[in-house]
């Protein structure tokens, strides 16, 4: 049976989380309410009464809710946002996505549908299935670009517009940022949230530092429906579990372990 406390309504304040978070601390290991690398903030969520969202509102009050394990490398969403295009056909202007899509898209063996679903990192090249091209982002000092085969492609994102990105996901700037020991016992995985901070004050720069390291990736997720359109999920930033913390400049103990 899952452990589970007893609140008589969601928590709203920081003064509830951290009543509510000694109490969970204190419960010692606690069963994964979901399987995979999601499952440390469904399980803490779940405690904590808090209806999980895809939404850009924060989670409870003015806080928006983080959880890693301790030592772990998992990657973890931060944001969506397509990239821009300077890419004009027939005098208008294609979106970055759009783009990408239709010049380097291979069709599925398995699914017989085309897609484009692959993960860049600006610290390598990647190359593109079904053909001996290369495709990677790069950073300069204004944007983060595409590159095919070392040319540049007029598709990118500057970052004044990934900050503002940032900071519609984490609108408050105000983050509850929890650490967990993960263990595994008969397949099972179990947690023990362990200490609590809250962090603030987005860091762009280095944002823009741990995208050059390769620990802030970007996964382009693109295919198709059965009609033949495409089905763009959304371009997803995701960090390095390990490193979420380090995108904000403040960072205050809440319940330490």
């Amino acid at each position: 049976m899952k452990n589970t406390l007893d609140l008589k309504k969601p928590i709203e304040t920081l003064d509830e989380f951290k009543t509510a978070f000694r109490q969970i601390k204190a419960l010692g290991p606690i069963e994964t309410h979901r399987d995979g690398d999601t499952g440390i903030g469904k399980t803490l969520e779940d405690l904590l009464g808090i209806k999980e969202n895809n939404a850009s509102r924060p989670d409870f009050g003015e806080y928006e809710l983080k959880s890693g394990r301790v030592g772990s490398h998992a990657l973890l969403s931060l944001f969506t946002k397509a990239p821009e295009s300077g890419i004009k056909i027939s005098g208008k202007r294609v979106p970055g996505n759009r783009y990408l899509y239709d010049s380097f898209g291979y069709i599925d063996e398995k699914e017989q549908r085309r897609k484009l679903n692959c993960q860049l990192s600006a610290s390598k090249a990647i190359n593109i299935s079904g053909s001996s091209r290369e495709l990677e982002i790069r950073c300069d000092s204004e944007k983060v670009s595409f590159f095919v085969d070392n040319e540049e492609l007029s598709v990118y994102w500057t970052y004044k517009v990934l900050e503002k990105a940032f900071e519609k996901k984490f609108a408050s700037r105000q983050v509850v940022y929890v650490k967990a020991s993960s263990s595994f016992t008969s397949g099972k995985e179990y947690f023990n949230y362990e200490s609590a901070s809250l962090l603030s004050g987005f860091d762009p720069q280095k944002f823009v530092s741990l995208l050059k390291m390769g620990r802030i990736v970007i996964d382009i997720r693109i295919s198709q429906y059965p009609n033949g359109k495409p089905h763009d999920r959304g371009t997803a930033f995701r960090i390095r579990e390990g490193y979420q913390h380090e995108l904000f400049k403040n960072k205050e103990s809440l319940i330490e372990d």
